[in-house]
């Protein structure tokens, strides 16, 4: 399902011709919004049990554009519900986050492509018994293209990594993406 997003995304804006092209506004707020799929990576914590590491997820983001090439973003994401089952019973947790992250965006020309990276750091909620929100940081690379100079739509992928209890958990997304800028 990860590549067949990422397929569609990228066809969709390579079919776009220049015509439908324009470069995105160079500075202002944006907001919008994102769904995918989502895997998370245990460390071996639960090698011993069966777990179900992956899920949907979906998100949504305001920022503030600076200047062509530089943005701050604050994200809430829902990145999935899990599932743990020892053959007796099973438990089931859910991971969100709510972060704020500095982007770095490399724009090809008047295109309308735009590359860029993110990090940031968050706090990552965990819904099960024991269970304590934790610190995590995070880390990104993206493309867009823009349509129109408010619109874009693209395809990313974030990584959101914590420690707790001698293990680094992490969880990482694949995400269309679309953004409306004011």
């Amino acid at each position: 399902m990860i590549k067949q997003l990422g397929s569609g995304i990228v066809a969709m804006a390579f079919l776009a011709t220049p015509a439908l092209s324009a470069p995105p506004t160079s500075s202002g707020f944006f907001i919008g919004g994102a769904f995918g799929t989502s895997e998370f990576d245990d460390d071996g914590a639960f090698s011993w049990l069966r777990f179900d590491d992956s899920d949907t997820s979906f998100g949504v983001f305001a920022g503030y554009k600076f200047f062509r090439y530089f943005a701050v973003e604050a994200r809430y994401g829902d990145l999935g519900t899990y599932s743990i089952s020892d053959g007796f019973g099973t438990e089931t947790f859910d991971v969100s986050v709510v972060s704020a992250h500095a982007v770095g965006i490399i724009p090809f020309g008047q295109s309308g492509w735009e590359l860029y990276g993110q990090l940031g750091v968050g706090q990552i909620d965990l819904k099960c018994a024991g269970c304590s929100d934790e610190t995590a940081a995070s880390a990104g690379l993206g493309v867009r293209f823009s349509p129109t100079r408010q619109l874009a739509i693209g395809v990313q992928v974030d990584a959101y990594a914590w420690e707790e209890d001698y293990y680094d958990f992490s969880v990482a997304t694949m995400q269309a993406v679309i953004q409306y800028s004011f």
